[in-house]
């Protein structure tokens, strides 16, 4: 069950990731690609946009802010369009 389809009060006091809009989202970007690539596009370019925001601010709070922005674009950048899948690989992470 997607979690727009529960009502309000349930989705406001349920923490549940939402799959199901993620995948709905993820089925409606491979049917079209301009769609697709326009959304990268536009979710990159914010990104930039903040995060040279955040190297010419001089207020450390409000540059802290811009950097928090950014990070949270990527990351919905990453959770949109990496492949759900990880790639597999061979290398060892250094010991601390």
């Amino acid at each position: 069950m997607k979690a727009t389809d529960s009502p309000l009060w349930v989705r406001m006091c349920s923490p549940n990731q939402p799959n199901d809009e993620l995948t709905e989202l993820r089925f409606s970007l491979s049917h079209n690609e301009q769609i697709k690539q326009e959304l990268e596009n536009f979710l990159y370019a914010q990104w930039l946009y903040l995060n040279s925001k955040a190297r010419m601010e001089l207020d450390d709070a409000m540059r802290k802010e811009y950097q928090h922005a950014a990070h949270a674009i990527a990351e919905l950048t990453g959770l949109i369009f990496r492949p759900d899948k990880p790639e597999t690989t061979t290398k060892i992470l250094p010991l601390v």
